[in-house]
């Protein structure tokens, strides 16, 4: 059998099995869309034909070329735009106003110890063993990178457990509104990441971080009210298509030549036509049908953009991540449940509900992964990437489990 053909089969088996498996699970648990298709990626990736080739001696021809990365990198951006936008057309401050102070107090909690405990630690440990006299901000922009990547839930994962379950307690309340809180807050500091480590090679003007922060919310405001007014009452669908995909293209490509987060500047954008715009529900109704295709996409540029670096590093990093993340998360529940005896009733461990992870992750890890290279990229990425899958599966069954024991799941409705 040739390398080529044994390349093929190991593919076409990979995937089969892996949807086959999927598609069973998919009948009790929450999955990720398509996420299957991360093994799809990572087969048809350089990654995994290098691995072969290193291993076997094998002489594969790279599917997915440095140049074919290249050229199809200004598409990959518009895909993470789009995922942005439709976000943003999700966020509304009117339901900012009707949440309780105890999801606003937990998703401070997560984030707080995620940067100081999660991110902390992870800077500690990238400094001893990666510091080289002149990578100092890398590391910074690293560390700052997983402690976003460990505070934000998914609250797809949690609105799909209400529709499955049809929740109405007040704990099934408390997650959804804190996972709102935490996904679109994650958004925007994700977003301010770009501002305040931003490339040295734009010299367009000598801007400090903060200036970069809010030239990036100014852009985005600007060009989200003009679409605002361009857009108007226009009910004709065909017509919204096209407008959006003017805008997103547009958005995208100021953002990526600045470089800003498309994934962020889109979704400043839809968050300011959810809430001025009286057609913003006609377009999110719009959008909704594109969701899982850009979603699977999303996923699949995930795995090809997967680099392990050596197994030993790879290996500690994803390991050590999905520890840190899951003891963030229980030490930020614990404390929001002490900070608020006795003015709401919250579990100690509320925050292992929390641990589900969103598409919105991969997005990232993508977007990360183009705009800021560096030698240790692979490593952080990879242990990102390896916890979506982790705690895609775990996440579940701890956040079930959490809102059985506290009876908001009836057992009898398992």
């Amino acid at each position: 059998m040739t390398p080529l053909l044994l390349l093929l089969v190991i593919f076409l088996f990979g995937y089969l099995v892996t949807h086959l498996v999927m598609q069973r699970l998919r009948k009790t648990q929450y999955l990720l869309i398509g996420i299957e298709y991360i093994l799809l990626g990572v087969l048809i990736g350089p990654a995994f034909a290098n691995w072969l080739n290193y291993s076997f001696g094998f002489h594969l021809p790279i599917i997915i070329t440095p140049e074919i990365i290249f050229q199809i990198k200004p598409g990959i951006l518009i895909v993470l735009g789009f995922l942005g936008f439709i976000s943003g057309l999700k966020f509304n401050f009117k339901y900012l106003l009707e949440i309780n102070k105890s999801a606003y107090m937990l998703s401070f909690m997560e984030i707080l110890f995620s940067f100081l405990f999660l991110g902390g630690i992870s800077f500690a440990i990238l400094y001893l063993l990666f510091f080289d006299g002149h990578n100092f901000y890398t590391l910074i922009k690293s560390a700052y990178f997983l402690a976003i990547a460990g505070f934000i839930t998914s609250h797809t994962f949690i609105r799909t457990l209400f529709d499955r379950y049809n929740l109405t307690g007040s704990l099934s309340k408390l997650l959804f509104n804190n996972s709102y809180l935490n996904i679109n807050i994650g958004l925007l500091i994700y977003g301010f990441l770009f501002g305040i480590f931003h490339s040295p090679s734009i010299k367009i003007a000598q801007f400090t971080s903060l200036e970069w922060v809010f030239l990036s919310i100014f852009l985005s405001s600007i060009m989200g009210l003009l679409f605002f007014l361009f857009l108007g009452n226009e009910k004709d669908e065909n017509k919204i298509y096209l407008a959006i995909i003017g805008i997103v293209v547009f958005s995208s490509a100021t953002a990526y030549l600045l470089k800003f987060s498309p994934l962020f500047i889109n979704f400043i954008i839809g968050a300011i036509l959810s809430n001025v715009s009286k057609i913003s529900k006609t377009i999110t109704e719009v959008l909704e049908k594109i969701y899982q295709p850009i979603g699977v996409l999303i996923v699949i540029f995930a795995g090809v953009f997967w680099l392990p670096s050596s197994l030993l590093y790879t290996g500690s990093a994803i390991i050590l991540f999905i520890i840190l993340r899951f003891v963030s998360k229980f030490i930020s529940g614990y404390f929001t449940y002490a900070a608020l005896k006795g003015e709401f009733v919250i579990p100690k461990r509320i925050g292992i509900g929390l641990l589900s992870v969103d598409i919105i992750i991969c997005a990232m890890v993508i977007e990360f992964g183009f705009i800021f290279d560096n030698s240790i990229n692979g490593i952080i990425l990879s242990a990102v990437l390896a916890s979506v899958i982790f705690y895609n599966f775990y996440g579940f069954y701890k956040a079930k489990n959490l809102l059985v024991d506290f009876d908001d799941i009836k057992s009898k409705n398992l």
